[in-house]
């Protein structure tokens, strides 16, 4: 009985030992959308005209502050 306890804890460690090999994500490379399979993105287009120009992450947080929710899409031209 302790021998198998060993040999099963021996089996479960060595099978630990292993680490997943996660692959390098370029930040500034493209990237796929798709739809959630449930829910929705959520996105905002802050401010229009010439004032699109001064957006800044300080606007950008306050606006989820606001709202509750975190921005996925934040769409400029």
């Amino acid at each position: 009985m302790i021998t198998a306890i060993v040999a099963s804890a021996v089996w479960l460690l060595t099978g630990c030992s292993k680490t997943a090999t996660v692959p390098h994500v370029d930040p500034n490379g493209p990237v796929e959308v798709v739809v959630p399979e449930h829910g929705a993105y959520t996105g905002a287009f802050m401010d229009f005209g010439d004032e699109e120009d001064d957006v800044t992450l300080e606007m950008i947080e306050d606006f989820e502050t606001m709202v509750g929710k975190h921005q996925a899409i934040i769409a400029s031209s």
